[in-house]
């Protein structure tokens, strides 16, 4: 896993919401490679999808 600070920038989701977010960024970037953001950001919309309903939507960039 790369060491580092996540940054949730703009989100009206609960607090644990936001924890799940991190947890499931921390899982993608161990599953793909870190400049494939695309992937990255499917993965926790998928994770979202699953675990609250479908219709999540999700950035994930570079800086």
């Amino acid at each position: 896993m790369l060491e580092g600070k996540g940054k949730i920038k703009e989100t009206d989701m609960a607090e644990k919401m936001q924890m799940q977010a991190m947890a499931s960024a921390s899982e993608a970037l161990d599953l793909h490679d870190v400049f494939d953001c695309l992937s990255i950001a499917s993965h926790i919309k998928k994770e979202f999808d699953k675990k609250y309903g479908s219709g999540w939507q999700c950035v994930s960039s570079q800086k």
